[in-house]
């Protein structure tokens, strides 16, 4: 019980206005996603994006799992 995940931190680690634009990404994510496009697709055409988001941490590779909807197991 209260026991956050990596996500959780790395969203809690962000600024009101950082938490805002990866919000607007994983909604555009998801809104691709819906349109049938893979996640390499998904990835190519937020490319720019995710390169800003993954510059404000040290673990860069949470972003994708993220965008993407993939979530590490234990």
């Amino acid at each position: 019980m209260g026991y956050f995940g990596p996500e959780d931190m790395f969203m809690l680690s962000l600024q009101p206005e950082q938490r805002e634009y990866f919000t607007d990404l994983i909604e555009e994510a998801v809104k691709l996603r819906s349109e049938g496009l893979d996640d390499d697709e998904i990835v190519g055409s937020l490319a720019h994006a995710i390169l800003t988001v993954e510059g404000w941490t040290e673990t860069p590779r949470i972003v994708r799992s993220i965008v993407l909807g993939k979530h590490e197991t234990a």
